[in-house]
């Protein structure tokens, strides 16, 4: 299955629907995408809706439980077992299948909806991806520590350079 995490970033973008593909796409602009994946989770949305994405405080919290989530799916033995299962019956679908399947997995256990994470899901499957598909496991792990060295102001390693 870990090959089915293959691509680029655009083609993680390319798998959500049409109108949050153009969102994140300019939000990608010149930044990390680890970092508009939590400035997705963070967005307050139109000025005209109610907010969705949380509170800003708890965008940092609410990222870490969905790659912790994510990491679950992909890397655990006993949590996910049948979304698993599914997952890796769907995988050579493309990415648009795995955002969607990932994102219903993970939803219920992150208090969200499954349309609100997607974009979120297809950023963190591109890191994950651009990192190889040896590594994936051991790249969620890496982020979920960056992300508790930098809540706790310690140091911090670059990302894993993506292989050539």
């Amino acid at each position: 299955m870990r090959t089915a995490l293959l691509g680029e970033v655009d083609d993680w973008v390319r798998g959500l629907p049409a109108y949050q593909q153009a969102l994140i796409a300019d939000m990608l602009s010149g930044r990390d995408v680890a970092d508009v994946a939590l400035m997705w989770l963070s967005s307050a949305g139109p000025r005209d809706t109610a907010p969705f994405g949380g509170i800003r405080a708890a965008a940092n919290s609410f990222y870490d439980k969905l790659l912790t989530e994510v990491h679950k799916l992909f890397c655990s033995s006993s949590d996910y077992q049948d979304e698993r299962a599914q997952l890796i019956a769907k995988a050579r679908m493309g990415q648009a299948v795995i955002i969607v399947e990932v994102s219903q997995a993970i939803a219920p256990h992150v208090g969200a909806a499954s349309v609100l994470i997607g974009p979120a899901v297809a950023l963190t499957l591109a890191v994950v991806g651009r990192a190889g598909t040896e590594t994936a496991c051991e790249t969620l792990s890496q982020m979920l520590r960056q992300r508790a060295e930098a809540e706790a102001g310690g140091p911090q390693n670059p990302p894993p350079a993506p292989p050539s």
